[in-house]
């Protein structure tokens, strides 16, 4: 005798966009215990694009081939917003206690440390090759001379913490600074003074602006503020798609995404010409960081737990093992007759000139095929109901009976126990559009066997309930899906003569 026919339905489509497509091209992330917090991420314009990685007190450079840590350095009561420079030669980080310190990346020593801060620095970055600016608790903004070992200038521009900043690319001498008086500023380093101010509403986290310094963008709370230069500050857009506080913000190298990470563990990417979400990922713990890669080929989170988080683009075309400079390894073929020809496994594929059998796998009988085999209903449906079968499989073996014209018999003579199963399953699928023709027919079956006795068993009486407001409110959505669809026929309905 046959098995059970499993039911065949359409395969639901799947709505894939473009851009999901692109983000299933990265990997899995590659979790890497740091000593605290991850603060900042930084990628360096160069390639390979290393990435400077601040958390606790240390501060990690990366490798953008291998993405693990080459470089540590770790004389910081609290290390603050590490960032290369341009040419990813020298890093500068700045720290709780008030220094702000420059690295040269081939000796791995300190090349200047500024004091100036009396308290904790929390953005530092390069303004031009010979420049750093940095800004912090005190609200003083102050520029650095790197080859005079000096202080350039010192500006106070708010009674508030400063927490991030970002410099325009097409204009270096321009510097976005926002804090937690809720003020976002650009600041001119020439003259000293601001020249854009704009109110974000709550307390600024993470700014950013556009190269071209056309647009500025300010994250704080749960929504993202962006502004527009050339219009004096004029509010263009307020994206609120985060549950809580955003933390950071930054742009791919194109600016076509914006790229958002908070404390609910979402990442968003927004595409710039409509600001509308275009992808979501979701990571393991409360985000405070991020930073992609120049050629997109990473992208890096950092977790309030500790943990950095590592998304890598898979290249295209490869595949199996990767070297530790990133290019694919060639694997040698084993020669027949050795140990590792013998042990190659199943994946491995049979050449020209092997023989190949063809086995035959016998499929093993469920015991519902073989009770069903000998006219034995009732306990085979109770076999289907008793094991873990997928719900096609349930729903399939109930349309067999019906072609055997045994369903009947199957569900006659139960007791409370035996039905209890069996109705919860139609209670739960009947409004499945795949199931339904066969479970209603079900459902009428077991009312015209099981009404009379109505009162004797609570919980098959509470069952009947329920599959009885399941049905009404199926019916009440069909309604309103058909006066739905009559309108938009009223709508989409065009006179041919005019």
């Amino acid at each position: 005798m046959s098995a059970t026919a499993i039911q065949q339905f359409p395969r639901l489509a799947e709505h894939a966009t473009a851009e999901d497509r692109h983000w299933k091209k990265y990997g899995e992330p590659r979790m890497v215990k740091e000593v605290g917090p991850v603060q900042a991420i930084n990628f360096c314009a160069q390639a390979p694009h290393d990435y400077v990685v601040t958390a606790g007190s240390h501060v990690h450079v990366y490798s953008g081939q291998t993405h693990r840590s080459k470089i540590t350095f770790s004389k910081f009561t609290a290390a603050r917003s590490g960032a290369f420079r341009r040419d990813g030669k020298l890093l500068v980080a700045g720290d709780k206690a008030g220094p702000v310190k420059i690295f040269n990346i081939n000796t791995k020593s300190p090349l200047r440390i500024f004091e100036g801060h009396r308290k904790d620095v929390r953005v530092t970055n390069f303004l031009a090759d010979t420049q750093v600016f940095s800004a912090g608790e005190e609200g003083v903004v102050k520029l650095w001379d790197i080859p005079q070992e000096q202080e350039a200038l010192s500006i106070q521009l708010s009674n508030d913490y400063i927490t991030s900043g970002n410099t325009i690319e097409a204009n270096p001498s321009l510097v976005f600074l926002g804090g937690y008086d809720h003020k976002a500023r650009l600041v001119d380093v020439r003259s000293g003074e601001s020249q854009l101010e704009v109110d974000h509403g709550a307390s600024i986290e993470c700014v950013w602006a556009f190269n071209n310094g056309t647009m500025v963008i300010t994250a704080g709370q749960n929504h993202i503020s962006i502004w527009d230069v050339l219009a004096g500050g004029k509010l263009v857009d307020k994206l609120s798609n985060h549950r809580q506080t955003i933390t950071g913000v930054c742009l791919d190298h194109t600016e076509k995404r914006l790229f958002s990470c908070g404390l609910d563990r979402m990442v968003k990417v927004y595409d710039v010409t409509n600001w509308s979400v275009v992808h979501s990922m979701k990571f393991t713990g409360q985000l405070l960081s991020m930073g992609i890669a120049p050629d997109d080929s990473a992208l890096a989170v950092g977790h309030s737990n500790g943990y950095l988080g590592v998304r890598v683009r898979r290249p295209k075309g490869v595949g199996g093992a990767v070297a530790a400079d990133g290019t694919k390894k060639k694997r040698r073929q084993p020669r027949p007759g050795t140990r590792r020809y013998f042990m190659r496994g199943q994946s491995a594929k049979p050449s020209r000139s092997d023989m190949q059998v063809q086995v035959k796998h016998k499929r093993k009988s469920h015991p519902h095929n073989r009770l069903l085999a000998k006219f034995r209903f009732s306990e085979a449906l109770d076999e289907v109901f008793r094991k873990k079968f997928p719900s096609v499989v349930k729903v399939s073996f109930m349309h067999e009976l019906m072609q055997r014209e045994a369903l009947r018999t199957a569900l006659s003579n139960r007791d409370e126990a035996g039905l209890e199963p069996i109705l919860s399953f139609v209670v739960a699928q009947i409004t499945n559009p795949r199931y339904t023709r066969i479970l209603t027919h079900v459902a009428h079956l077991i009312l015209d066997i099981y009404s009379p006795g109505k009162g004797r068993a609570p919980r098959i009486d509470s069952m009947f309930v329920q599959l009885s407001n399941k049905l009404k409110q199926e019916l009440n959505l069909q309604r309103q899906l058909i006066a739905v669809q009559g309108m938009l026929d009223a709508l989409l309905d065009v006179n041919p003569t005019d």
